[in-house]
């Protein structure tokens, strides 16, 4: 195996080569979408009856005092309004969300998380939390403090290049 990383004048190691990179990155995507799919399931087997799509919705809209604009949700998720708009029909038809006119602008329309829909929202949270308490038990306390430390630096990072873009 190539050396993934370049050892410097001062004995302290410089970034990854471009190729040891790709590997890295292989591996994480791997590992990240079969855990996505594990939680997914462990989520679908709960008494949440959420999409993913759905969830993730409601989880930005469960920390939103006053809700957001379509534009707004699109915005965040990384996706198109029209992809947005068409969840939050389902979600609206089944009670779990609300559309109303922003009283300062009666042009804008906002969409909240109903009590219904917040409840399904720590459903589906209590349900992951339920099928990761066992997995992360079997980590050391310091693998796990790095795992948690390298997962948030990662998020910061790609917060940082999605507003760059």
């Amino acid at each position: 195996m190539k050396n993934s990383s370049r050892e410097t004048n001062s004995g302290s190691t410089s970034r990854l080569d471009s190729e040891a990179v790709d590997a890295l990155a292989e591996r994480l995507e791997f590992a990240s979408s079969a855990l996505g799919k594990r939680i997914t399931t462990a989520c679908a087997s709960s008494a949440s009856t959420l999409t993913p799509a759905q969830y993730h919705l409601l989880a930005m809209l469960g920390t939103e005092q006053g809700g957001c604009r379509v534009t707004e949700l699109a915005e965040k998720g990384g996706v198109q309004p029209s992809a947005i708009t068409a969840i939050v029909d389902r979600l609206v038809e089944r009670g779990l969300l609300s559309r109303e006119r922003d009283p300062h602008d009666r042009r804008v329309v906002r969409v909240s998380a109903t009590p219904a829909g917040l409840d399904q929202v720590r459903c589906a949270h209590q349900a992951v939390r339920d099928y990761l308490r066992p997995l992360l038990a079997q980590l050391e306390p310091d693998e796990l403090e790095g795992l948690i430390h390298a997962m948030e630096k990662l998020w910061r990072l790609a917060e940082d290049s999605a507003e760059e873009n």
